[in-house]
């Protein structure tokens, strides 16, 4: 069991995905204000969490559904704990 397993209770590797609404607010808008609030580019936070840019903003503007491990790496690189993000998590 590794560390999404324990604590998130999925497999990294499921095809899990993030559903894009969370009381009111989407997925989308919360790593645009906090990356606008660590003054990073959307090329910045690819770069650091290891995706394609267009991926960022695609999220950001609500045009994909990431994968569980995507979205994970890109709120890493926001400071964004697991316990938030996983209140848009959904099995799909």
């Amino acid at each position: 069991m590794d560390f999404y397993e324990t604590y998130v209770g999925i497999s990294h590797t499921s095809h899990a995905r993030i559903k894009l609404m969370s009381k009111g607010k989407s997925l989308g808008q919360l790593f645009k204000e906090a990356r606008r609030k660590k003054h990073l580019t959307q090329l910045e936070v690819a770069e650091k969490a290891g995706v394609h840019w267009n991926t960022v903003a695609k999220i950001e503007r609500n045009e994909q559904d990431p994968h569980f491990p995507t979205a994970l790496s890109i709120a890493e690189v926001l400071d964004i704990p697991v316990s938030e993000l996983t209140k848009y998590y959904r099995h799909k």
